[in-house]
């Protein structure tokens, strides 16, 4: 029996509505939006990217092409772009879900992306430690920096100003697009061990 209203589990958190069905098997990464964009977007076991309106629960796309296990997605209103293991990045048009680009990284599984719709660019970073800069207007490699980290880049930021990466191997590597006198100017050396 439930206490107070709650579920025979002792959960207050039953669920609403249950969205999927058996042919997505499971989602391997999953994000949603309250705002404008109302949905819920998830990557599933079959290679799918999946979008829901969260309102009504209806399922608004079924986008299909990976060949291998999604491992990141970001969407807003207009865009949505995934990574898979496979190293292959699809961006798509998330208003009509036409596919845009398919940016590839060569078979390096890549983990970490972030785009900016504003600026129109797409950074990722791989596997092998490699951070690429992506124009997502014409889906061309703006800049690549090879091998930037020693280990799994794990994270990556991006504005109009930087690329940020942060890798397994502990570093953080920022990379200014601003001209010589404009970039930071160093940060201050750690104090010695021992010291306040």
């Amino acid at each position: 029996g439930g206490r107070g209203g709650r579920g025979s589990s002792g959960s207050s958190c039953a669920p609403r509505r249950m969205l999927g069905g058996a042919d997505m098997r499971c989602a391997h990464t999953m994000s949603f939006d309250m705002g404008l964009a109302g949905a819920l977007v998830a990557g599933c076991g079959d290679r799918a990217m999946r979008v829901w309106d969260l309102e009504s629960g209806a399922l608004l796309h079924c986008l299909g092409g990976h060949t291998d296990m999604v491992a990141a997605h970001q969407f807003d209103t207009r865009l949505l772009a995934s990574s898979a293991l496979n190293g292959e990045i699809r961006v798509w048009d998330l208003r009509c879900g036409r596919l845009i680009h398919t940016l590839g990284h060569n078979n390096v599984p890549v983990h970490a992306f972030q785009y900016d719709a504003a600026s129109g660019r797409l950074a990722s970073g791989t596997w092998d430690g490699s951070v690429v800069l992506w124009d997502l207007g014409s889906g061309s490699k703006v800049a690549e920096w090879p091998l930037s980290h020693s280990e799994r880049v794990w994270a990556v930021a991006l504005d109009d100003y930087a690329i940020v990466s942060a890798g397994l191997d502990e570093a953080v590597c920022v990379r200014s697009f601003l001209p010589p006198p404009l970039r930071f100017s160093g940060w201050p050396a750690p104090a010695p061990a021992g010291t306040t």
